[in-house]
């Protein structure tokens, strides 16, 4: 008769990593130079499909801000932004989505 295991637990606890984010560099720009066209997208807030300005996600700096609707698109992610949001790119370049208006 062979050995039957049915459970097995392990715990293991080590130092907490140190990480550090590298900030980016921050833009006078603007940011409709990251748009890089434009695609029909459904909003229901808007009655519909509506013409979507296309951002290049590389191409945005910290600092930059603007309303929805919008879509920002990068190598392995797409952000759908909705008419009442307003992005932020802040200096560690995460996108900063705020609801106007709530």
């Amino acid at each position: 008769m062979g050995l039957e295991i049915t459970t097995c637990r392990l715990t293991a606890s080590g130092p907490p990593p140190q990480i550090t984010l590298q900030e980016i560099g921050s833009s006078a720009g603007d940011p409709s130079d990251a748009i890089k066209g434009y695609r029909q997208a459904y909003f229901s807030d808007l009655g519909g499909f509506v013409d979507t300005p296309l951002y290049e996600r590389s191409r945005l700096s910290a600092g930059m801000h603007f309303r929805g609707p919008a879509i920002i698109e990068e190598i392995d992610s797409t952000a759908v932004i909705g008419p009442a949001s307003t992005v932020t790119v802040d200096a560690t370049a995460n996108l900063v989505v705020t609801l106007d208006g709530g």
